[in-house]
């Protein structure tokens, strides 16, 4: 029973790859260059809003150990802000 699906879909798919043979190499290149231009653009609008890549856990890189472990010692020693007191 599960060749009949993928029978069907190499029927349905026949008339696509046919026209895939036309395409040039130009056209090829053309066509991955607007693909990657579009996935860019649309990363860069969803992630680079505010806290869009670091509240996202799909693609936020988290710390590493020895960095997270420093990083209270880091803000013993940061320069205060106007008005701050420690």
């Amino acid at each position: 029973m599960r060749i009949v699906p993928l029978i069907i879909g190499l029927v349905i798919a026949a008339p696509a790859w046919a026209q895939l043979e036309n395409i040039t190499n130009r056209e090829a290149i053309n066509a991955l260059k607007a693909a990657l231009d579009r996935g860019t653009r649309a990363a860069v609008a969803q992630l680079g809003k505010e806290n869009g890549f670091l509240a996202d856990g799909r693609v936020k890189i988290p710390l590493p150990d020895s960095l997270r472990r420093a990083a209270p010692r880091r803000e013993e020693h940061a320069p205060l802000r106007h008005g701050e007191i420690r």
